[in-house]
């Protein structure tokens, strides 16, 4: 028995070490990597389904349409761009380092032909400067399009009679990535150059300066660097390493930016492979994903009062929309992930039974809060209000959500269709949160804390959260 469980061991490590060796990225056609990107996943492997059935409501129709949305696949910021040198130079020792250890290696810890290939002339587009830094790119104004395309598809009624100055209002941040995704949205509802035409826009308004101040700083910095300093951590970045050819652990932030520019290019030509990718396994990526999970979850997660008050304002906005009758009924909002994670938090949706930390990433695989299936690039948070006053049963108003065109469903609520006074109800005490008296725990007299702060078009930038 022991010598059959013992062959069967053998069997099952070789065929390990022959799934590796024979793996490459560039010629994997799946590749599902892709959807643990963390912020900079594509829309497109993370969306819903796009069909009727979801949207409709017996007895009702749609009547008003409110939306928060990311903005689309973007440039990195102007810190990893900054640090392509190092890339670069990372780029020339892996492809010497495999000319020296092309036969003294075990095939399961080097890289496939193709990839190394890869590796060998990658160099980033030479128009991707500094000062382009977080521009939208093709990829994000086309996924922009497309979303407003779909939307108009499923609310014809609501969305499809062209614009109509009284019946639309559109908002977006002070950032060109979020005008950009404006105009690519109104391009895919109305047409080529359809923004030229619309005359009313709400301009952004500037980050509220005291959310740097009040950001719980320690305890986030504090469990990631003890996630990365992890025995987890350490093998991840020990196998990375070896897989380029070195011989000694890299660093981690030599790691992160390897994975920074493989999910950032991979986002941007979702048909190609990026070079970068090819270091990494879907375990690897799984971790470097945590990691990111990890710093939104202090900095937009369930870890603070602070945190579900903060978007009171974008919520109330929608429920005081939906009460009146009265037009636009079509609100668009562009923003960033943060928002989108804030607004999230402030529903109570996607919240864990506990917190993740650096010692129970094990224990967290199937966590609910997780950034690439809540905020990839384009993400999206829709409450569609319906008129259901020929439901003889109940002809009052209903509300549905949906994020990233799927369904959200709360246990307050009779499955996926809300009653309009259930949802004040629930959210009421929003209302009547004072931002500066209630919430703020350090003197903020110098800094102008209009009540507009927190409006759906609010930009917080937050490291790593836009």
């Amino acid at each position: 028995m022991l010598k059959l469980i013992g062959i069967l061991t053998f069997i099952l490590i070789t065929h390990r070490m022959h799934v590796r060796a024979n793996y490459c990225y560039s010629l994997d056609r799946e590749k599902p990597q892709r959807r643990f990107f963390s912020d900079a996943t594509s829309y497109a492997y993370v969306r819903g389904a796009e069909y009727g059935r979801q949207y409709a409501a017996p007895f009702c129709r749609p009547s008003k349409f409110w939306l928060l949305a990311r903005h689309g696949t973007s440039l990195p910021d102007k810190q990893i761009l900054e640090s392509l040198d190092e890339l670069r130079m990372l780029r020339n020792e892996v492809v010497a380092n495999n000319r020296k250890t092309a036969t003294s290696r075990p095939s399961n810890e080097s890289l496939c032909a193709e990839d190394l290939k890869l590796i060998h002339y990658w160099n980033l587009d030479g128009n991707i400067t500094v000062e382009h830094s977080n521009y939208l790119t093709i990829q994000g104004w086309n996924d922009m399009k497309s979303l407003a395309k779909s939307f108009k598809r499923i609310f014809p009624d609501l969305l499809g009679r062209g614009y109509d100055v009284k019946q639309f209002m559109f908002r977006y941040t002070n950032e060109q990535h979020t005008e950009a995704s404006y105009k690519a949205f109104v391009e895919g509802l109305f047409g080529k150059d359809a923004y030229l035409n619309i005359s009313k826009v709400s301009r952004p308004i500037y980050p509220p300066l005291w959310l740097e101040k009040y950001k719980p700083k320690h305890q986030f910095v504090e469990e990631v660097n003890n996630f990365k300093k992890s025995s987890i951590v350490v093998r991840m970045i020990s196998d990375v390493s070896a897989r380029l050819g070195y011989p000694y652990p890299l660093t981690i932030n030599l790691v992160e930016l390897m994975w920074d520019i493989c999910r950032y290019e991979q986002s941007w030509y979702m048909d190609s492979p990026s070079a970068w990718c090819a270091a990494f396994t879907l375990s690897d990526h799984k971790i470097l994903e945590y990691i990111q999970d990890l710093k939104s979850q202090y900095q937009t997660g369930y870890t603070s009062d602070f945190n579900s008050d903060t978007p009171c304002d974008a919520l109330e906005d929608m429920i005081r929309r939906f009460e009146k009758s009265s037009d636009p009924r079509v609100a668009v909002s562009f923003s960033h992930s943060s928002i989108i994670q804030l607004f999230l938090v402030a529903l109570r949706a996607f919240k864990d039974d506990v917190l993740m930390t650096s010692l129970n990433y094990n224990e967290m695989w199937d966590r609910k809060w997780r950034t690439s299936r809540l905020t990839p690039y384009g993400a999206n948070i829709l409450a569609v209000k319906y008129d259901c006053s020929r439901d003889k049963k109940d002809p009052t108003p209903k509300v549905k959500f949906f994020l990233n065109q799927r369904v959200l469903t709360f246990p307050w609520c009779n499955a996926d269709l809300c009653k309009m006074q259930d949802i004040i109800n629930q959210y009421n005490a929003f209302f009547a949160v004072d931002l500066k008296s209630d919430i703020l725990p350090f003197d903020t007299s110098e800094i102008n804390l209009r009540k507009a702060h927190f409006i759906v078009n609010a930009a917080i930038t937050l490291k790593g959260a836009d």
